[in-house]
């Protein structure tokens, strides 16, 4: 299961359009700034071997053995002050089971 708050779907979309792409987002695992694995997100069509969650015509989509390995996750987005004028952030992707 998925869940996404609702600042974390507005984010999304946003940097769906930001990747210019069509295609629905895949939450994959990627390489992280230090040696470790992190989820995060990419453009990709969908396979037989992906789960697609829809979230108000919103697509995301996650492998199945990812997604039954990880259980439940949980999209935010978390803004983060810089500097005083400018407002920055990421999302936060939270599993029941860590990688």
């Amino acid at each position: 299961m998925i869940e996404v708050t609702e600042l974390g779907l507005e984010r999304l979309k946003v940097f769906q359009e930001e990747e210019n792409s069509e295609k629905p987002l895949r939450l994959a695992i990627v390489s992280g700034a230090s040696s470790s694995s992190n989820l995060g997100f990419v453009p990709d069509t969908p396979t037989e071997q992906d789960d697609v969650f829809d979230f108000d015509g919103f697509k995301l989509v996650i492998d199945k053995k990812l997604m039954e390995f990880l259980e439940l996750v949980q999209i935010d987005f978390v803004k983060t002050d810089k500097s005083g004028c400018s407002v920055e952030g990421g999302f936060k992707i939270v599993a029941k089971n860590n990688l």
